[in-house]
């Protein structure tokens, strides 16, 4: 992904607006985005991604963008699901940071 992206070209290619996210331990601007959401879904919590909504098929993925101070895009944090070896939907979270480096691991 360009990090060098704008926040406007960035809300026009994921085709809506985020929900705002408030996070007490770190400064910027986070966003939310809920991919392939049911007609019913509701989260309340924007702190993490929906792990219940996740499980039960509600959500397909959650995108957290965090922007630091001078509104560039500082972290990716993507949850997701996939199937583990007993056919059982596992939690992943995918993590891209600034410097490259880049996590994925299995929430638990």
């Amino acid at each position: 992904m360009d990090y060098h992206i704008s926040q406007s070209d960035l809300k026009k290619l994921l085709e809506g607006n985020p929900q705002l996210v408030k996070k007490s331990n770190e400064s910027g601007e986070h966003w939310r985005f809920d991919v392939k959401t049911a007609s019913d879904y509701r989260y309340s919590s924007i702190e993490q991604g929906d792990e219940a909504g996740l499980l039960e098929g509600k959500v397909g993925a959650q995108l957290f963008l965090t922007w630091d101070s001078s509104g560039k895009l500082a972290k990716i944090n993507f949850w997701y699901t996939k199937l583990n070896g007993e056919k059982q939907p596992q939690i992943h979270v995918f993590n891209a940071f600034l410097d490259g480096t880049m996590t994925d691991s299995i929430y638990e």
